[in-house]
């Protein structure tokens, strides 16, 4: 067994040549062994390997005597719903998101659907699989077939509130599982929903559901044109994910729709406390004061987030890669929620969402966040130690929550390394001064590149 792949959420590898059926039935045994569960959930995903992948993990978790209900083909989101809305014990959903075909994973949750990553839990799992010595239970746990989604349509439709504009809406579920519940929700919809890329497909023919690849933006802003739409909205593989185009088709920056968030969220739940990332801060910070909210910040990634907000019983959180955060959702991340509440903005805010941004890109001008790989023999700690020690003696606030923002003033610029790869993630913001971010998004690239 190739140990890379288990990161530090999930396990994800290609198949087989990583990650196989024999692998996915150890790793159901490993799971059991790990939680003792009763009674847990499992899902999957549009890929070709998904199916066998749900059997081999079914038989390993019955074999330790633990009840499944498998819920089908569906979204990592209606995953989480099922264990934590019908109390079980944790669940398995078969996914590698936006990854090509070839690629398979599983991500896994215990009860209440709290995330389980290396820091609690993987590294257990893992080492179990390695030991290789299972001692399957007595009697065999039972099996039920459960693709009814009738509970979860009703709890989306929650989060619809007085919509009745009819809004013009392309919808891009690029060929993953977003459909079955899009055209599920539709009848309960006012909006006209036109849809590309519609058909689960594993062999993703056009193209990896990945919308935050400039290249997979185009066909859904250039549907979002051709239909004289009011917005365009697209989906990853497993749809936990959501973005949004404008109707001029411009791919909206997600900070801008986690301030939208934030505000929808507020409104509704005056002076919540709101979970927010250090990457890129000015807009999100504003709209929290605005309503307010008391905000608390966390370091990027879903386990992180997750926790944060259960320690702080926050109503929301939001990251810049498209994942948002709900307290009523178990605090989970839902790509539906997110879309259904960008349509009550949409609603409240005179539909058009162009002007919304176009105001944002005035007040708060963003760099959009830049990646560069380093050369092999270059170490991204040294490169960001140098940055610090460029910017500091200019700096109002330095924090460490994740990588380092430093607070120039009117600008703030936040880097981080990758986890996996030689990889420098630049951000740069600034307060109505466009020229004054592009400024030190170059000085700040001259120093990460070596100009």
């Amino acid at each position: 067994m190739n140990l890379d792949i288990f990161k530090a959420y999930d396990v994800r590898g290609r198949v087989p040549a990583e990650l196989n059926e024999d692998i996915v039935y150890k790793y159901g045994l490993a799971f059991a062994t790990f939680l003792k569960p009763k009674k847990v959930a499992i899902a999957y995903d549009v890929r070709p390997s998904s199916i066998p992948f749900a059997t081999a993990l079914t038989k390993g978790l019955t074999q330790m005597g633990v009840d499944v209900v498998n819920i089908g083909l569906a979204g990592s989101e209606e995953l989480y719903f099922a264990v934590f809305n019908n109390n079980l014990d944790g669940g398995i959903m078969i996914t590698a998101s936006h990854n090509p075909s070839i690629y398979n994973g599983l991500k896994t949750v215990r009860e209440k659907a709290i995330p389980i990553g290396s820091e609690n839990g993987l590294e257990d799992i893992k080492n179990l699989i390695i030991e290789d010595n299972f001692t399957h239970a007595k009697t065999e746990g039972t099996v039920e077939i459960n693709h009814d989604k009738t509970d979860y349509i009703r709890f989306l439709l929650k989060f619809l509130g007085n919509s009745t504009n009819k809004f013009k809406v392309v919808v891009n579920p690029g060929n993953g599982c977003a459909a079955p519940v899009l055209r599920l929700l539709e009848p309960h919809l006012p909006w006209e929903l036109i849809f590309i890329n519609e058909t689960p497909d594993g062999s993703f023919p056009n193209g990896v559901p990945n919308p935050m690849l400039v290249e997979n933006q185009k066909s859904t802003g250039d549907a979002t044109i051709a239909n004289n739409a009011h917005i365009g909205v697209a989906w990853d593989g497993d749809f936990d994910r959501c973005f949004f185009f404008d109707s001029k088709g411009r791919f909206v920056e997600g900070a801008y729709v986690v301030s939208l968030m934030v505000e929808a969220m507020l409104q509704r739940n005056p002076k919540a406390t709101v979970v927010h990332e250090p990457r890129v801060t000015f807009n999100v910070l504003d709209t929290i004061d605005e309503y307010d909210g008391t905000p608390v910040v966390c370091k990027s990634g879903h386990a992180f987030l997750k926790q944060r907000m259960r320690d702080v019983d926050a109503i929301y959180a939001g990251e810049i890669s498209a994942h948002h955060y709900f307290k009523d959702f178990s605090f989970s991340d839902s790509g539906m929620i997110a879309f259904l509440l960008m349509m009550q903005i949409l609603e409240t805010k005179g539909g058009d969402l162009t002007n919304i941004i176009n105001k944002y890109e005035m007040q708060y001008p963003i760099s959009g966040e830049i990646n560069t790989a380093l050369k092999p023999d270059s170490n991204p700690d040294d490169k960001i130690n140098q940055l610090y020690r460029h910017f500091k003696g200019r700096a109002k606030g330095v924090d460490t929550t994740d990588g380092f923002s430093i607070d120039l003033g009117d600008v703030r610029l936040n880097v981080r390394k990758a986890n996996t790869e030689p990889l420098i993630r630049l951000n740069v913001e600034s307060r109505g001064n466009r020229a004054l971010m592009e400024s030190v998004t170059q000085e700040a690239l001259n120093i990460i590149r070596g100009e």
